[in-house]
């Protein structure tokens, strides 16, 4: 027979890999945790979001989570790369 649900520890494996990851989505916390399941993952984002332990979002396509209160586009904008501006960028004329 299988583990008792208690045995798994899906919410300290959620906690520690949006440590690790930053903001992710539900589909990415459940390949990166090890959750079978992407409701079983859902629900226990949105446990620990409820009790303050992660933070979270609904985007217009699912939900995403991360650990400290900084919003998601300050960690998104963190975390890219710049992009080189050419230089007939600069202008644009009109026709």
């Amino acid at each position: 027979m299988g583990k008792p649900l208690e045995d798994y520890n899906y919410k300290e494996k959620i906690i520690k890999t949006l440590g690790q990851a930053g903001p992710l989505d539900v589909e990415k916390i459940k390949e990166l945790a090890g959750i079978g399941n992407w409701n079983t993952c859902l629900k226990h984002c949105l446990e620990l979001l409820i009790v303050g332990k992660i933070q979270g979002m609904k985007s217009s396509k699912s939900w995403i989570f991360w650990l400290d209160n900084a919003s998601v586009s300050d960690q998104r904008k963190a975390q890219s790369i710049p992009m080189k501006v050419h230089s007939h960028a600069k202008e644009i004329k009109s026709i």
